[in-house]
């Protein structure tokens, strides 16, 4: 799967490609060469966090489905559990004269209440023994629970896995009740990724024209970058072969102004399966030298 995903990922051209085609333009030259080329290689360095965010946008789209099928799978599991747990206690309640009866058949390896009399057999099926004394024969009991929490922390890890953006309203709510014990995961701040969403390149445009912007500063005397959409629009078509035009980019500009851009942290690869995490993590790394 890691490798099928992989093959669908943009590239983006060299620093050394990108920096040959956007050099000539007009509004950059009157630039020095140095901040035209420290300009040129934030963006770029921009770029590379626009495809991160996009591969794990992707990476989670992929997941979504196999998280949904884990969890009813090990929310199966638990009502196996839960089913074994109801008979185990009744057989103990109901049948304890029969239950001893069958363990003095089994061999010694496989008993559980250890050797002892008839007496200390029955006094191990007691319900009301088991309440005082966590011995032996009580694995089953004990594993049965244990194993009923781990199936059911299973169950809501995969449901939280899950993009917030991708969530159904049930499953929003069983990753609220589960992500509410980490105090650092209370709020995600993870890019919105649903089944179409231009929010990553929104994010993109703010953090560019902020560059552009924090260029015009250190200019001083009051010296502007004329035609910034310009720039923005031709980042996109070199950068990701992806037409814009000067006006959707100044439509995007002015509704941040109002409303402000989006803000993403390092996206996380959370819920991936392990294959899959080595890809992203060696794809993230390898973009962002």
């Amino acid at each position: 799967m890691a490798e099928m995903w992989a093959d669908k990922i943009k590239k983006l051209p060299s620093f050394i490609s990108f920096f040959r085609i956007m050099r000539p333009r007009s509004e950059l030259r009157g630039l020095k060469a140095t901040d035209r080329r420290s300009l040129l290689k934030s963006l770029h360095k921009i770029a590379k966090r626009k495809l991160i965010l996009e591969i794990y946008a992707d990476f989670s789209r992929i997941r979504v489905h196999q998280a949904r099928r884990e969890e009813a799978a090990f929310l199966t599991l638990l009502d196996h559990l839960e089913r074994a747990s109801v008979h185990f206690q009744s057989a103990c309640a109901e049948l304890r004269d029969q239950l001893v009866e069958v363990e003095q058949q089994l061999p010694s390896d496989f008993r559980l209440s250890g050797q002892g009399s008839q007496e200390s057999r029955r006094r191990a099926f007691s319900k009301r023994e088991r309440l005082r004394n966590k011995a032996d024969y009580e694995r089953i009991a004990i594993w049965i629970k244990a194993a009923s929490d781990c199936a059911l922390e299973a169950a809501a890890w995969r449901v939280a896995a899950i993009h917030p953006s991708l969530r159904t309203p049930a499953e929003k709510k069983r990753a609220k009740r589960w992500l509410s014990r980490f105090e650092f995961l209370k709020t995600e701040g993870y890019p919105l990724i649903g089944v179409s969403t231009p929010s990553i390149d929104h994010w993109f445009i703010g953090q560019a024209y902020s560059r552009l912007l924090e260029c015009e500063r250190q200019l001083g005397d009051g010296r502007k970058l004329p035609n910034k959409a310009g720039i923005l629009t031709q980042l996109f078509e070199v950068l990701f072969k992806e037409p814009r035009s000067p006006d959707n980019i100044r439509k995007e500009l002015e509704r941040q102004k109002k409303s402000g851009a989006p803000e993403y942290g390092w996206p996380v690869s959370a819920g991936l399966p392990a294959e899959s995490e080595r890809a992203y993590w060696t794809l993230v790394r390898g973009m962002a030298r």
